[in-house]
């Protein structure tokens, strides 16, 4: 078929390079055509064991435990399968991270009972109710792959998104381990890219702008390794083979395990009420609400985090508001960041920001907290009117925030830049094995290579957890995990 891509130019150096043509000759080599014969067979057996078909036919306890994680210690259900197995993710791509309850079903082995919801409102059911629910679930998987099968060909951008049209009313759509799923059964039409930093980096390095849907995204990428006439799984490796995470993007929408070197950002946070101010100016920090939908950063896109925030709440809003005021507060608030905080319109205080995103579960209210370190805190007047958020990116406006600081003292803010003296959390080889899917022996073992060696080359496809990994490794031989002393090179 003929694909449209006349929107799809990437820059190429002299000899051709990342020219769709590169691509493909890359693809020719044995190696990528004996790993292309590794991914139809490993796929093949997973839409053995996984496809429409065979989720048709089962039912009751058989198409639980064949779907979800459960008490049985099997290591063959389709969430399992997904997430865990070496092969799978080796090839396919990770989607590990997070917490069980971004399947929407799992049997909890702490409470002996099978449990959806979330993790600050977690739902016990009964077999029977967790059956129900299954066949919910599964019946939304069928209900797309059969969308997607009966929709026609997807040549363009605009194809993709009047198939996500049709999709959109299911529930989770854009979860990553349904993205995976339906990239499994559909290699052609989805790219093996899941989480938004990874899709957002491939779409700026392809000079494309990257849809607001993960979904459609992974198609967006997808068109590119067709023009290529490449498969995406071959596409996905030789991307990170070759381009990985060193091409120069912007990647101020990607999360907080991005290695890039951050570009100071300014924020117009609006404290909630005056006992909280209080809070966050004695114990230094900031905090933000909505605690029902539990840790922000186990979602993996926006979209993903509006819709349980639909789910927990109610749909009288979209509440993509909310969502975006959500996503910014865990990842892309960083360190050396600057707050101006406000009520109403009186400012109260400018201070950085000198940590890390906290799921705090045992605060009463408002369990969602950064370090900030309030460098002036008093009363002014708002230049004008301010924004009426709880928090808002206020970078591109430089006349604002030219006008926002003059009004503190300048003795207190000569140098935004620099770093605060701050206390890092500890980080042991017990965080690392409780971080990381790994044994202890493995894990000493790593160590004392790399303490004799000083080198080791860790091998897997975007998104596995390279840098992850890399970077609590390293926490854990310094003592605490402090990124001041980790830097990607």
């Amino acid at each position: 078929m003929e694909i449209i891509m006349s929107n799809i130019q990437i820059t190429e150096n002299g000899s051709g390079k990342y020219s769709p043509e590169w691509f493909y000759s890359e693809s020719q080599t044995p190696e990528w055509i004996s790993f292309a014969h590794k991914a139809d067979e490993l796929r093949e057996n997973f839409i053995n064991l996984f496809g429409i078909e065979r989720l048709k036919s089962l039912s009751g306890k058989d198409l639980l435990t064949s779907l979800f994680y459960n008490d049985e210690g099997t290591k063959t259900n389709l969430c399992y399968r997904l997430e865990m197995d070496n092969d799978i993710r080796e090839v396919f791509g990770s989607i590990s991270g997070g917490a069980a309850y971004k399947f929407g079903l799992f049997y909890h082995k702490k409470n002996q009972s099978w449990t959806c919801g979330s993790p600050l409102k977690p739902i016990r059911l009964t077999e029977d109710e967790a059956i129900q629910k299954a066949e919910e679930m599964r019946n939304d998987l069928v209900e797309g792959a059969e969308i997607i099968s009966s929709f026609g060909p997807l040549d363009s951008e605009k194809d993709y998104e009047q198939l996500y049209k049709q999709l959109e009313h299911i529930p989770g759509i854009n979860m990553v381990w349904r993205m995976k799923y339906y990239q499994m059964l559909f290699p052609t039409l989805f790219a093996p890219f899941y989480g938004q930093d990874i899709q957002l980096r491939v779409l700026h390095f392809l000079n494309q702008k990257p849809s607001d849907i993960p979904f459609i995204r992974m198609g967006q990428i997808s068109l590119y390794a067709r023009k290529c006439n490449v498969p995406g799984v071959v596409f996905a490796h030789i991307y990170g083979k070759n381009v990985g995470y060193t091409n120069e993007t912007n990647d101020s929408d990607t999360n907080t395990l991005s290695d890039k070197k951050h570009k100071t950002h300014y924020w117009m946070y609006t404290v909630f009420d005056d006992k909280s101010w209080n809070e966050c100016q004695q114990k230094g920090i900031m905090v933000l609400g909505m605690d029902d939908i539990g840790d922000y950063s186990q979602f993996a896109s926006k979209e993903a985090l509006r819709q349980e925030l639909i789910d927990v709440y109610d749909s009288s809003t979209s509440r993509k508001n909310q969502a975006l005021m959500a996503w910014n507060f865990a990842n892309t608030v960083s360190v050396n960041d600057v707050i101006f905080a406000k009520r109403s319109n009186t400012l109260l205080g400018k201070g950085i920001v000198t940590g890390n995103y906290v799921f705090d579960d045992l605060r009463q209210e408002y369990k969602n907290v950064r370090a900030v370190k309030w460098l002036q805190v008093g009363e002014w007047e708002h230049p004008g009117n301010a924004v009426a958020k709880r928090l808002t990116d206020i970078t591109p406006y430089t006349d604002y925030i030219e006008k926002l600081t003059s009004i503190f003292a300048p003795d207190e803010l000569d140098d935004v830049d620099t770093q605060p003296e701050i206390d890092y959390p500890a980080y042991s080889s017990a965080d690392f094995l409780s971080d990381v899917y790994m044994n202890g022996q493995d894990y000493k073992t790593l160590v004392n290579v790399l303490k004799m060696k000083k080198n080791i080359i860790l091998q897997g496809a975007p998104g596995v957890g390279k840098t992850f990994t890399a970077k609590r490794l390293a926490y854990s031989i310094i003592g605490a995990k402090n990124p001041d002393r980790v830097q990607m090179i």
